[in-house]
């Protein structure tokens, strides 16, 4: 797996102050790691209403509260990180901006396009910069795709096309929030967001939609599974799956355009570019050049770290986008389209109907 060179020597008149709401995995072994790769920011503070959290979370911060309006009332903070349960998001947003700290928000930034708006509009008022941590688009082979799609290599975009498949959540959380609506649970909000988000940054905006899916086992009122069929307002199609019944790990993005095809696997960091038919020896040669890549990472202990790994990028970027006061990698806006996408396949999938992105 290629490493993203972290820009760790940002100039900046004061270290900037964060403090993190939520202090489960998600903070513990992507967000914290990644704020201290810098030198002129500081985790300042950190909130949890639970104290075993909290007591995981202390080997990183020293001020730790389990009410994060507390923290927002003593602690002067420039940004406020939200590592909450998706549900959770939009409450502390709209209280990190009127305090007038700049707010990093993980996937999926709300859990309705309604409170997704709202957001972005607080976040305005106030002049506040909203972000959203998607990391996928920090993928070295993402990020090398994306490049040559905006220099025209592929000609115009005609279809993209993204798969995530993971194991079920309870292997890996104890939290029951993954398995309730009202909480951004199910694989539509909660893990394809990610190639949702891949579709519209390398697509633009989505017309409507049209999903099938729903729980397999028939026990939850929840998508464990689905496939959508998206229809962009630039008359390209996409295709987005997601499933947890899979029992394992695969994901893969896919761009077509009038002149040549990008296929990547995200896992693996791998992209083939072609643009004609495959000749053996092309299959071969990519088949060798992956098998070469991952087995050296495997010897280097450095094989897929988990898709965390791809966070410290984007928080560079962040820090720079406040730094220079700038438009951040993933502004809030971009963050909002996402979740009315993922909304939309949901009321497909519950109505069996076709459904315009609004």
């Amino acid at each position: 797996m290629k490493h993203i060179i972290v820009r760790r020597h940002i100039k900046s008149v004061k270290k900037l102050r964060i403090g993190i709401v939520g202090c489960g995995s998600v903070a513990l072994k992507g967000h914290i790691p990644a704020w201290k790769l810098y030198n002129n920011v500081v985790v300042a503070a950190a909130a949890d209403p639970n104290p075993v959290a909290r007591k995981r979370c202390k080997k990183y911060v020293d001020n730790l509260y389990d009410d994060y309006k507390e923290m927002l009332d003593k602690e002067d903070l420039d940004i406020v990180d939200i590592c909450t349960p998706p549900h959770l998001h939009f409450d502390v947003s709209l209280h990190a901006a009127e305090r007038g700290a700049n707010i990093l928000v993980e996937k999926p930034m709300a859990i309705s396009k309604n409170q997704a708006v709202e957001m972005v509009n607080r976040a305005r008022r106030y002049g506040v910069k909203l972000c959203v941590m998607q990391n996928h688009r920090y993928i070295p082979s993402v990020m090398a795709a994306k490049r040559i799609v905006d220099s025209g290599g592929l000609g115009a975009i005609v279809g993209v096309s993204g798969q995530l498949f993971i194991p079920p959540p309870f292997g890996w959380t104890s939290s029951t929030w993954p398995f309730e609506r009202s909480e951004g649970g199910g694989v539509v909000f909660n893990v394809a967001i990610h190639v949702i988000d891949l579709a519209l940054w390398f697509a633009g905006d989505v017309e409507s939609v049209f999903a099938y899916g729903g729980d397999f086992l028939g026990r939850m009122d929840i998508e464990g599974y689905f496939s959508a069929l998206l229809k962009f307002k630039n008359k390209a199609i996409g295709v987005v799956e997601s499933s947890w019944y899979n029992g394992g790990l695969r994901s893969t993005f896919e761009v077509r355009g009038t002149g040549g095809e990008i296929k990547i696997d995200l896992r693996n960091d791998h992209m083939l570019r072609y643009s004609s038919h495959l000749t053996p020896y092309e299959e071969v040669k990519s088949l060798l050049s992956k098998f070469l890549k991952v087995g050296l990472e495997v010897v280097r202990k450095k094989y897929f770290r988990g898709f965390l790994a791809y966070q410290a990028g984007l928080i560079g970027d962040f820090i720079n986008s406040i730094i220079n006061d700038a438009k951040p990698p993933v502004p809030g806006e971009e963050g909002l389209k996402s979740v009315a996408v993922a909304e939309s396949i949901s009321l497909s999938i519950m109505n069996n109907a076709p459904v315009q992105v609004t």
